[in-house]
């Protein structure tokens, strides 16, 4: 099984009643991950904690998890149905500091995800959805390799 799908799983069990979370995967067979899987886990686990805190308090709170692969990249995007996003809010979550949005936030858990991705010669992009909320993708080189940690 997937660290990504393990890791979704048990985010759905802490998030019980407070947000609704979903995953879902389209990869060719074939496609494996090199690494730690701590580090990916730590990527979707950070993602996930940041659209939980962006979607509580609204109504129907929503998270939506996608691993996508073709030719040799894997995609990994959390989506949220948080509030709009404001457009000081937008410059500093783009900016190369990526500093937090939250009042209360330190910046930890982007700050973690982009070091993963880049370790991994991977790259984070973020887009604002139009009805709210954000959606953050972390794009991953793939490889053939049997011998890395399979996607699924």
């Amino acid at each position: 099984r997937s660290i990504f799908i393990e890791t979704a799983e048990s985010c759905r069990e802490r998030l019980a009643g407070r947000a609704a979370l979903t995953f879902s995967q389209d990869v060719p067979d074939g496609l494996f991950l090199q690494g730690d899987p701590l580090e990916y886990e730590l990527v979707l686990r950070n993602l996930i904690k940041n659209a939980a805190e962006a979607c509580a308090g609204r109504p129907s709170p929503r998270i939506d998890c996608r691993l996508c692969g073709e030719g040799r990249k894997l995609a990994l995007s959390v989506s949220d149905n948080g509030p709009l996003i404001s457009d000081s809010d937008w410059e500093n979550l783009i900016s190369p500091s990526r500093r937090s949005t939250k009042a209360e936030g330190l910046g930890l858990g982007l700050g973690i995800v982009n070091a993963i991705v880049e370790k991994y010669n991977g790259r984070v992009e973020f887009a604002r959805r139009p009805q709210g909320g954000l959606t953050v993708t972390a794009e991953f080189e793939a490889t053939a390799d049997e011998t890395a940690h399979p996607h699924h």
